[in-house]
């Protein structure tokens, strides 16, 4: 009874191991798009909006209105900014601060999902340049 039960114990750790193995590799960094690429799509001279949290993307986002019903949202690369980290020390998730700001723009990957939106909707991603409260 033992010598059988081993060999299934053995079986059932290895495919345990390899499925769990499986479900941990880190997808590839696609190098042409988001914040990895080195291209720019256009530099965003300082606008005022909000940054806000983004609950599907569970990140936070500078958005603001070009014209009414039309909305950009920007996704900031350079998360560790100095004036984007003193913005968001102890802030929660349900806050939203009013900024000026601009940067350098990159678009989005091709299939990037942001959910549901409403209006004329954009998203890209933003390397700051200068941010600040107003």
């Amino acid at each position: 009874m033992k010598t059988k039960i081993i060999p299934i114990l053995i079986v059932l750790t290895s495919i345990l191991l390899s499925v769990s193995c499986k479900k941990n590799k880190t997808q590839p960094v696609d190098t042409t798009c988001g914040c990895a690429t080195t291209s720019i799509k256009y530099r965003l001279e300082e606008q005022a909006g909000s940054l806000s949290y983004f609950a599907s993307k569970a990140k936070w986002v500078f958005v603001y209105q070009p014209l009414p019903g039309n909305y950009s949202y920007y996704f900031p690369c350079n998360t560790s900014q100095d004036s984007l980290r003193i913005i968001l020390q102890n802030a929660n998730t349900t806050q939203t601060f009013n900024v000026k700001m601009s940067g350098k723009v990159k678009s989005t990957c091709p299939g990037e999902d942001f959910g549901v939106t409403s209006g004329v909707t954009t998203f890209d991603y933003i390397i700051i340049d200068s941010l600040k409260r107003y």
